[in-house]
């Protein structure tokens, strides 16, 4: 059961210093008023840097791919504690800017997106037209906020340049004798002017531009206004050939394994697992149809967090056989090494267990600390089982070598797994960290798995041991046996005289 339940991940818990500060503008901004924002943020945490007790600020800012503020904290303050005491105190104090909505996330972020923090999946939709995308990006994200549980959606249109688009119909240009080439030249004059040859004086180039004067160009509310020369003579006003549509714009074309793609991102309720919050997005997507040459699944992210997972499990998988063939050669028998390694899902199932129990994530520290395990669980086995055959080599029957081989070896035993389990319990409380990288997991799954292995070694290894032998002996009885004779069966055959 907490195989399902513990969340899985590719990568490593990593130790953070800084609470990130979201700016999610709500009307387009320029780099001067993003700018702005940025300031009155940064002036209202210096005026309270001493209640805050942070160290430096960093702020980044972009017209296109967001904007947000990182707060660090000292490095001798930057426990999980003292990061949450400043979060909650950042969200009960930061200003209120007019056409702006702060966030306090729970983890840092790069230029792209906003921290999550619920689970978060991200749909990656592939296509060839850029334009058709975006479309079926709403309905994706139509069909994403009617999730149970759904916190926020975000997709490509809080991405990108919010702009007035002018959409050109062919049908009434060309009943009006227009040009959609001439719509497009009104429009560059009207706002930007058209640019001239440079002219050459006695200083230098300089470049010339002919259009409006300031005070004359037109406003957005005027753009249905403009007059667009017609093919035959005379003008015609915009609105007769084109609709206004205000929208976002991408600032890329992006693309993934040679594909164009869009992705929507999803947050769910953090107590949901990866592979739940996933089955439900799937569940709300069947019903989605997609022309032919379009589809959508988990991009790379998906297909990264799941060949990581996979290369961790092969990664058990390989230890195990190493350790089988290791114990195989110094029992030379492979009955003994399988009623050992039969004791190992008793201890797989302590350390999943103690992570779910305790929130952590079976990630790939936490797969390190499995296949540790996978090494100490085998040595108590191992000391266990050279010490029965030892007795039963000097006559002793198998019942009582067994009786006597595991009381002999409890107390070894036990030592072993105390003295392990005590050197780690200072790790799952130090919050240690190398390269960043807490391996409290690792240590939560090594005692878990010894506790249990431990007490189910004691107890179920004479059962395996029993079971796997007697098992073997009657399968050894029931497979034919090759006779001495066996020669003889062929009495056709030509006996060769050896060369003289």
């Amino acid at each position: 059961m907490p195989i399902w339940q513990v969340e899985k991940s590719g990568e490593p818990r990593m130790r953070q210093r800084a609470a990130s500060i979201n700016f999610d503008i709500i009307d387009p901004a320029t780099r001067e008023v993003l700018e702005g924002h940025v300031d009155k943020v940064e002036a209202w945490l210096e005026s309270r840097k001493a209640e805050l007790g942070y160290e430096n600020i960093y702020s980044w800012y972009s017209e296109t791919e967001g904007c947000f503020t990182w707060v660090y904290l000292p490095q001798e303050r930057s426990e999980a504690e003292d990061l949450q005491r400043l979060r909650d105190t950042l969200r009960e104090g930061l200003p209120k800017l007019p056409g702006v909505k702060l966030d306090v996330g729970e983890r840092m972020w790069g230029r792209g997106g906003p921290a999550a923090d619920g689970r978060r999946v991200r749909v990656a939709l592939h296509g060839e037209d850029p334009e058709y995308l975006l479309t079926l990006s709403e309905r994706v994200e139509e069909r994403l906020r009617a999730i149970e549980g759904a916190l926020d959606v975000i997709g490509p249109g809080r991405a990108g340049r919010r702009e007035l688009t002018i959409r050109v119909d062919p049908e009434r240009c060309h009943a009006l004798q227009v040009s959609p080439q001439d719509v497009g030249q009104a429009v560059r004059f009207n706002f930007r002017g058209q640019p001239l040859r440079r002219f050459r004086g006695p200083r230098g180039e300089i470049e010339m531009v002919t259009g409006l004067p300031e005070d004359r160009s037109p406003s957005l509310a005027n753009v249905l206004e403009l007059s667009i020369p017609r093919l035959t003579g005379g003008t015609v006003r915009l609105s007769a050939v084109a609709d206004l549509a205000f929208g976002r714009t991408p600032e890329r074309v992006r693309r993934e394994d040679r594909e164009t793609t869009t992705w929507v991102s999803v947050e769910l309720d953090p107590a949901l697992t990866t592979e739940e919050a996933q089955e439900r997005v799937r569940a709300s997507l069947a019903g989605l149809i997609l022309p032919q040459g379009y589809r959508w699944d988990w991009g790379t992210w998906g297909r990264d967090r799941d060949e990581t997972l996979e290369q961790m499990t092969r990664g058990v998988a390989l230890s195990l056989l190493i350790v089988l063939l290791l114990m195989a050669a110094l029992f030379e028998s492979f009955t003994q090494p399988l009623a050992i390694l039969i004791t190992l899902p008793l201890a797989f199932s302590g350390a999943f267990w103690s992570l779910w129990l305790f929130g952590y994530e079976l990630d790939a520290v936490a797969f390190i600390g499995v296949i540790i395990l996978v090494g100490i669980v085998v040595n108590n086995g191992i000391v266990m089982v050279d010490r029965v055959n030892a007795l039963r080599a000097q006559g002793v029957s198998r019942t009582d070598a067994l009786v006597a081989g595991c009381a002999t070896r409890l107390r070894p035993v036990l030592m072993t797994a105390i003295t392990t389990l005590v050197g780690l319990i200072p790790l799952v409380f130090s919050a240690s960290t190398i390269a960043g990288a807490f391996i409290d997991s690792l240590a939560v799954a090594v005692i878990g798995g010894l506790s249990t292995s431990t007490v189910f070694t004691l107890i179920g290894l004479p059962v395996w041991y029993t079971l796997v032998e007697d098992v073997g002996a009657i399968t050894a009885k029931a497979l034919p046996r090759v006779s001495a004779g066996a020669g003889a069966a062929f009495p056709h055959d030509e006996v060769m005289e050896p060369p003289k």
